[in-house]
């Protein structure tokens, strides 16, 4: 079953496809809209899609997860109030509260997002 979407969640999820990554902003008070709708949760006014070139955030918690591939590291990672699960770099050496920038993202096979970070 397919869900609908809106125009920004669509316009979100195809620059994901080109692995860009943007952020819903209101245009009227500027705040980041997450998750990407039409409307502004504080004021109901319009969103616009900014693109963030070189994404950086701070890891706010980590884990490590076994798999049968191996360890792979996940974060919480805060960038601009917005919350965001992405892997980490086996070479990332994680700590709260330390800066990391986004080197991925995308769709997956199965659309569904992914966010790694460094």
């Amino acid at each position: 079953m397919k869900l609908k979407c809106g125009l920004i969640m669509k316009q979100f999820l195809r620059c994901l496809k080109d692995h860009r990554f943007v952020i819903p902003y209101c245009s009227r008070c500027g705040s980041p809209v997450w998750p990407p709708v039409e409307k502004c949760y504080n004021c109901t006014f319009k969103v616009k899609l900014k693109r963030i070139k070189a994404p950086q955030g701070h890891l706010i918690e980590h884990t490590t997860a076994y798999t049968i591939c191996g360890p792979v590291m996940f974060g919480v990672i805060d960038i601009d109030g917005i919350k965001l699960v992405g892997s980490l770099r086996p070479s990332t050496m994680p700590q709260v509260g330390m800066s990391v920038k986004m080197v991925n993202c995308g769709l997956s096979s199965d659309d569904t997002p992914f966010y790694e970070f460094e």
